[in-house]
């Protein structure tokens, strides 16, 4: 008897119900009692069609919003009887979910499974809140573990002999010590929460929750209580009678001994826990949620920008952070027992109280993403009210976790975001050094009481605005941390817009069972991918990191960030109106011609060169020419009929042009009463009306690519051409080197950071974020910044190694890769060579995956754009 599906789809909040076991905390997802999970994947695959009921985009983009595209790709093509893949088959896998009777986690997986690769919240959260040097020590340690050697078996310490660690010592200890450190600083979470109070309400109830101490305050109770842990820490590992050794007397031995003691208090407050909070806060007056500063670094793979965070529904916003918190607790006490190869937690597995984003202790993390997403309250999509100046919170990070993720965007998204924060953070030293002045000045003045008083509450409010100033510079650095960290991330290489473009262009040479020349969505995905040279590796000088000291965002979502209306957008993300509709151009009185007679009769959308030279009184050469340039434009097509891959091929010769119809396409049909406005204007004698007509005929042309764009950047299809490459570098890893030269071996990413030799790329990258950091808590100690901004960027990664023609790696910019290699490896994969297989054309990979290409045409949103700009179409 066939096995039942499971119930991984409708409606994303109740794809996984939360089960709490003996141990508390652990959560799995409905599945009949033969089914399991994987520690580290969740594994879906293509269902029939009706293995899952309609999903529906509200639910769609929040998923997007945590996983990317890959996911959506896969629900989606459940969602419509026009985005289904006809007789595609679901692909049983089999997972084992520990429980308390077994301590391990075996997986078996079937062929042609999809594994959702997502950036790691645990990942980020490591990079912002543990010290380089302790990071680089875990993953060395885990290396060690994936080449068969337990840190169980070094002994005291491991001498490395071989790149890329060659001359490091590793040692025991320190590798438990380091990991046992962080397990204990996140349960501090857990069982010491900051303190709350209900306020109003009837005794207390109903009321709504505030604060019952500073952060601050909580802060240093955390710290404290590290302090104290270590330090009794350090006292049970002195050795006595080492100590005591060669004392003359009794006397003397005690006073040895409490020496000893007071170095290992001196040496803990020495070098205590560096402990950050940021405090974000709550719409409805509501106690804040209070995060490290490591925690504010995953929040934009949840959040398109701060304003968003600070609107979301701060109760759901809390369970958010209560799961990343519990997915990092569980991720390091699994890594401690990978890395010694003994169970040594038992059931001590614990989780956090109203978490969600988590499966319990050994369930997998990438499902408890699927929870975490589903129950992200955001609001509905789309925007419907007047322009704002307001950052686009319908748009979020449905479409963040494209451009702006990936390089070079996400250096630009980093230096805004760091740039914002300097000076957030001079304006908080210099609020606090006015409030220095009026206190000299105060002490100084022997003036009436009232005068002094006044004088005191502005020094207050001084002082407090500072404090505000400070938040809201580390809260802006540690959300654009996150940019900084994707940055070193291999599969965040690849320009995604590019790809895009290239993947349109491959797939148009691929005969396919179904004429996708005559889908509307496919000449809009065209027009952008043949003739917006703006975007992409071509858009302008996007890879030049001294435009960064001034950077000017061009992904999608810092555009719809940007003050001002679409225009401004439009222009900011270097798309430009076809040429032959430029007013003034060569053949623009032929398009309004045309144009206007549409305008008249739906069905006059047809044209021949015939018909044309006959109505419009242009000769037969400058007809021929006009719907030459209009076609490739993406403004008119060729009428074929049948199966016809490829884009649009005009006739060579004349003859062979005059044997065809074309048809304007129906974006471009003008409303009559709209047009003749124009028109009127155009043919005045009035130089203004005529100018005036010229920026209502671009306003309204620009409309159409602006719409052709978002059609082109929310397909599923191209975001699935796209997650290929980027989980095979992620996977697999990629040497790079960074602007300064530095060669910091391979970089991996995407829950894999700690994979294999990564632990030279994890330290360097730490510490580039560290930088960030620093350079932002000493403008507002001292209001110089510690590090030039040049001095951050240039340790970004900027090229790849490469072999040349005699095997010898050679430094290869990002650009000239996505010419060349990338390229290659797209359209045609990698050849063998004697130490690596074969690689299947990542285009050929995605095409192979899905049996109908037209089923997957549809938009992943059916409005991601601020809706101001509608009513200039034409």
């Amino acid at each position: 008897m066939a096995p039942k599906s499971r119930k991984l789809a409708g409606k994303i909040p109740k794809t996984v119900a939360n089960k709490k076991g003996s141990e508390g905390g652990i959560t799995s997802l409905e599945a009949p009692e033969e089914s399991t999970l994987d520690t580290e994947e969740v594994y879906l695959n293509f269902g029939s069609r009706n293995s899952f009921p309609p999903v529906d985009n509200h639910n769609i983009l929040p998923l997007q919003r945590a996983i990317g595209n890959k996911a959506v790709l896969r629900l989606l093509a459940q969602q419509a009887p026009q985005n289904r893949i006809p007789g595609a088959t679901i692909n049983r896998s089999t997972h084992h979910v520990c429980t308390s009777a077994c301590n391990h986690a075996a997986v078996e997986r079937q062929e042609n499974q999809t594994v959702i690769q997502r950036h790691s919240s645990f990942e980020h959260k490591m990079l912002g809140d543990v010290r380089p040097e302790d990071l680089e020590i875990i993953a060395m340690a885990n290396n060690l573990n994936e080449k068969g050697k337990a840190v169980n078996d070094l002994g005291g310490a491991l001498q490395i002999t071989k790149p890329p660690y060659t001359g490091k010592t590793i040692k025991k200890d320190d590798v438990l010590h380091t990991l046992m450190q962080e397990i204990e600083r996140i349960r501090y979470f857990r069982d010491n929460p900051i303190k709350t109070k209900n306020e109003g309400g009837f005794l207390g109830i109903g009321g709504k929750k505030v604060l019952d101490e500073t952060p601050e305050e909580f802060r240093q109770r955390l710290i404290n209580m590290d302090n104290q842990r270590r330090i009794n820490e350090g006292l049970a590992n002195l050795d006595e009678a080492e100590i005591k050794k060669g004392a003359k007397n009794e006397k003397e031995a005690s006073q040895l001994m409490s020496a000893a003691q007071k170095d290992v208090e001196t040496q803990v407050k020495k070098d205590q826990w560096q402990l950050e909070f940021v405090t974000i806060p709550s719409k409805d007056g509501s106690a804040p949620l209070v995060v490290t500063y490591g925690e504010m670094n995953t929040l934009a793979d949840i959040y398109g920008n701060i304003e968003e965070m600070k609107s979301a529904d701060p109760k759901n916003r809390y369970e958010i952070m209560q799961g990343i918190r519990q997915q990092a607790l569980f991720r390091y006490m699994q890594l401690y027992e990978k890395v010694t190869g003994e169970h040594s937690f038992g059931r001590k597995w614990t989780g956090f109280d109203d978490a969600i984003g988590d499966t319990g202790p050994r369930g997998g993390t990438m499902v408890g993403q699927l929870r975490l997403m589903g129950k992200l309250k955001l609001g509905p999509i789309g925007f419907t009210g007047k322009e704002t100046d307001k950052e686009e919170n319908a748009y979020t990070a449905s479409l963040a976790r494209n451009a702006c993720h990936f390089a070079p965007e996400s250096w630009h998204s980093w230096a805004e975001y760091h740039n914002k924060a300097r000076q957030l953070a001079r304006d908080s030293w210099q609020s606090r050094q006015d409030a220095q002045t009026l206190r000299t000045t105060m002490s100084g003045k022997n003036g009436v009481k009232g005068q002094l008083d006044m004088i005191s509450e502005d020094i207050a409010a001084k002082k407090k605005k500072g404090a505000e100033f400070q938040n809201e510079a580390l809260m802006n650095n540690g959300f654009g941390d996150h940019f900084l960290q994707d940055s070193y991330a291999a599969g965040h290489l690849i320009n995604k817009t590019e790809i895009m473009k290239e993947f349109v262009k491959w797939l148009d040479t691929k005969p396919f069972k179904s004429d996708r020349t005559a889908d509307d969505n496919w000449r809009q995905i065209q027009a952008i991918a043949y003739n917006q040279e703006g975007i992409g590796t071509k858009g302008g000088d996007r890879y030049d990191m001294f435009l960064l000291n001034d950077p000017q965002a061009k992904d999608a979502q810092s555009v719809e960030n940007m003050e001002g209306d679409w225009k401004t957008r439009f222009s900011a993300l270097g798309l430009q109106i076809p040429g032959s509709m430029q007013p003034g151009s060569q053949y623009f009185e032929f398009i309004i011609w045309w144009q206007e007679r549409a305008a008249k009769r739906f069905n006059t959308r047809q044209m021949t060169v015939k018909n044309a030279v006959k109505e419009s009184g242009f000769n037969e050469d400058f007809v021929i020419g006009a719907l030459r340039a209009l076609v490739k434009d993406s403004v008119a097509r060729i009428n074929w009929t049948g199966i016809t891959p490829g884009k649009e091929q005009v006739p060579a010769s004349d003859a062979e042009m005059k044997k065809v119809t074309f048809l304007l396409r129906e974006d471009y049909i003008p409303d009559r009463d709209k047009f003749n406005v124009f028109l009127q204007a155009y043919r005045s004698e009035k130089p203004k009306s005529k100018k005036k007509a010229g920026g209502m005929y671009r306003g309204m042309a620009a409309s159409v690519t602006y719409k052709n764009y978002h059609t082109f950047l929310n397909n599923t299809l191209l975001q699935a051409g796209t997650n290929v490459l980027h989980d095979y570098y992620c996977n697999n890893g990629i040497k790079v080197k960074t602007g300064v030269g530095d060669e910091i071996g391979k970089i991996y990413g995407d829950d894999v950071m700690l994979s294999k030799d990564s632990a030279t790329g994890v330290r360097y990258s730490a510490e580039t974020a560290r930088r960030s950091h620093d350079n932002i808590t000493e403008i507002i100690k001292t209001g110089a910044q510690k590090y030039s901004n040049d001095e951050i960027f240039n340790r970004f990664p900027t090229h790849v190694m490469l072999p040349d023609d005699k095997g010898n790696e050679i430094p290869v910019s990002l650009a000239e890769w996505h010419k060349g290699a990338l390229r290659e490896h797209c359209m045609v994969g990698i050849k063998a060579t004697a130490k690596d297989k074969a690689i299947k054309s990542s285009f050929q990979e995605t095409k192979d995956s899905i049996k109908d290409i037209a089923a997957m045409l549809g938009d992943l949103t059916p409005k991601v754009s601020k809706d101001v700009h509608a009513g200039q179409a034409f």
